[in-house]
């Protein structure tokens, strides 16, 4: 028997198996207290107990169980469920995340009343989230670049967002379509977006090409008849032909 399962119990049943292990109760003890002397005499019981057994006896009686004092349906049964997170808190509330350069994870939850409200307009049509990409993360100075909706159902609470441009700034925004108003529910945190690919490590396209015809004629392939497609060519390979046309 745990310390945490005797503080799980009532203050009536540590009393009562305080009665039955004749441990002194102070008349100011508080429950942290009787728990504490509830838990040390149980500790010497089951000493007591294991000494006076054999070793056969040991095996089959290794815990001091609190059946041995109460029946099943004294015992304060342990619900598991007050420890569990509820779904939702009924706050309203929006939160953006980037997952990955191309996708991000958008979840978010609107109060029972103001819900009520907004779907009890007459020119209620749908929830609209709406996915703004800026040129700033600062909302105070930011300019909007571009903007695209995705309609939701009153239910959903979360959404993955395909997201068109990267090394960008995008915020999420709840909405009420009703006629031709917008109404603004809540709005997200901004998140940055990092580039999706690699740097373009090439800024003179057209020198490049010069040396890519130029390593391509010392190779040889034109009398070989190799096609010229593939990958670019490796920097290394440029390199040693740029000494060696420096060497001319």
């Amino acid at each position: 028997m745990t310390r945490e399962r005797l503080a799980g119990l009532s203050e009536e049943l540590l009393h009562k198996l305080a009665d039955k292990l004749d441990v002194d109760i102070p008349d100011d003890a508080e429950v942290g207290g009787l728990v504490d002397l509830v838990s040390d005499a149980l500790e010497e019981a089951r000493a007591d107990h294991n000494e006076s057994n054999n070793n056969a006896m040991r095996v089959e009686e290794r815990k001091y169980e609190l059946a041995r004092f109460f029946s099943e349906k004294d015992l304060t049964p342990v619900n598991d469920d007050e420890n569990d997170l509820p779904e939702r808190y009924n706050e309203t509330r929006m939160h953006l995340m980037v997952r990955d350069p191309a996708w991000a994870f958008c979840y978010w939850d609107v109060r029972d009343e103001q819900l009520v409200s907004v779907t009890a307009d007459p020119e209620f049509e749908e929830l609209i989230l709406r996915i703004v990409e800026m040129d700033s993360l600062s909302f105070d100075d930011h300019t909007v670049v571009d903007s695209f909706e995705i309609p939701v159902r009153l239910n959903d609470k979360s959404r993955y967002i395909n997201l068109p441009r990267q090394d960008t700034s995008y915020y999420t925004e709840l909405t009420a379509l009703c006629g031709d108003r917008h109404i603004s529910i809540c709005r997200s945190n901004p998140i940055s977006v990092p580039r999706g690919g690699l740097p373009d490590v090439v800024s003179h396209a057209n020198a490049v090409d010069d040396r890519k015809d130029r390593v391509l004629a010392l190779s040889g392939l034109e009398q070989l008849g190799v096609p010229r497609f593939g990958s670019e060519i490796p920097g290394r390979i440029i390199s040693l032909i740029d000494r060696y046309a420096g060497n001319e």
